[in-house]
């Protein structure tokens, strides 16, 4: 049986061959790692978007398709929420950027548009997430 080809350093399934054998990531593996994670983030976003889209498309009246809409929002923004406190801190601002985008649509929604939409629910923005995060692995550091 001929051997397969390796991936070389600096793609996804090298670091996931490096890991595998118990390795040290290198430089080059750590970050195409990060590169899958925020691209994986990416995918999960769009694919909830689309279901937002076909569910709302598929609502039989107006006020229901407002309801469907914005209970459909709330659990995008959970999701979101969820990736934030996950994420790798190079993906913190595209998934702060799609929470404001989110809440900007249920601010729409709700007829009350305000400046404030950067605002999480929990009453702290995502940015201000992210100086935190800064801080605690400065400290630790």
């Amino acid at each position: 049986m001929a051997g397969r080809e390796l991936k070389p350093c600096g793609t996804h399934a090298a670091a996931m061959r490096h890991r595998r054998r118990g390795e040290p990531l290198c430089e080059e593996c750590l970050a195409a790692e990060r590169k899958h994670k925020a691209q994986m983030v990416a995918r999960r976003a769009a694919k909830i978007s689309q279901a937002v889209e076909e569910h709302i498309q598929a609502a039989p009246s107006d006020s229901l398709r407002r309801v469907d809409r914005r209970e459909v929002l709330l659990q995008i923004f959970d999701v979101l929420e969820a990736n934030l406190h996950q994420a790798l801190p190079q993906s913190v601002a595209g998934i702060a950027r799609e929470q404001r985008a989110v809440l900007a649509e249920l601010a729409a929604l709700d007829g009350d548009v305000h400046e404030d939409t950067q605002e999480t629910v929990n009453g702290g923005d995502p940015l201000d997430e992210l100086a935190r995060r800064r801080q605690m692995r400065v400290a630790n550091a």
